[in-house]
């Protein structure tokens, strides 16, 4: 991915922590992609064979999701994939309008640099078809142009961000030319951001947001195979 440094590189870790990602990435993948459905039954055993791994790295993966909110475990029952539906989407997204301006404006003035590797993704970005990778770049976008750090403000956007995966993911497989309006509102972004101009940030971002929601309301819930309907 173009200009992306992993804070791990060039420091040695763990097998089990490598194993350990891996197994969050391909987990989160299945959940956002719609391999697994809301209230499908996370198997282990399943996924470590599939894997082949240890059953540790993933039961760290899923301490991992059930953070991230796409996954819940009770006792003697297991792991279930979170239930999608529009009311947890609103809500999301309605913390995101409030949450993001207040990132924002903290972020401004300390994003020089970040820019121009923005722009690099966004036209990385114009290149992808695929709803999932889409997604992940698409996250990775809002968490660069609001410059999140350690701060809470920015652990609970990051969350939030995260949260708003499957729902992003859906909207795509509902609509795949949404991933070149979406890019295209980046672009405006980025030109906001470069100009200085925070309040219209804030203003094009609530919009995009909007847009989002607005898209979700055409989908029928719940998501019950890898392509989401349109009503």
């Amino acid at each position: 991915m173009v200009g992306h440094v992993s804070p791990l590189e060039g420091i040695r870790i763990s097998r089990r922590t490598t194993q350990a990602q891996v197994a969050y990435n391909e987990l989160r993948r299945a959940i956002t992609s719609g391999e697994l459905p809301g209230g499908t039954h996370i198997v282990q055993s399943e996924w470590a064979d599939r894997l082949d791994v240890s059953i540790t790295p993933i039961r760290e993966a899923i301490r991992r999701l059930e953070q991230d909110g796409l996954a819940h475990s009770e006792a003697h029952k297991g792991t279930t994939v979170t239930q999608l539906s529009f009311e947890a989407a609103e809500e999301i997204y309605t913390l995101r309008r409030t949450l993001e301006p207040v990132q924002h404006r903290l972020a401004a003035g300390r994003l020089s640099g970040t820019v121009d590797e923005a722009r690099e993704l966004c036209v990385e970005m114009n290149d992808v078809r695929d709803p999932v990778e889409f997604c992940d770049l698409d996250l990775r976008f809002h968490c660069m142009i609001m410059g999140l750090n350690d701060s809470w403000t920015s652990r609970v956007a990051r969350l939030l961000g995260i949260a708003a995966g499957p729902y992003i993911t859906i909207s795509l497989h509902a609509d795949p030319e949404l991933m070149a309006v979406a890019n295209e509102e980046h672009f405006q972004l980025l030109d906001a951001l470069e100009d200085g101009d925070i309040e219209r940030v804030i203003s094009l971002n609530a919009r995009h947001l909007e847009h989002a929601v607005s898209v979700l309301k055409t989908v029928r819930f719940p998501i019950s195979s890898n392509k989401s309907v349109q009503q």
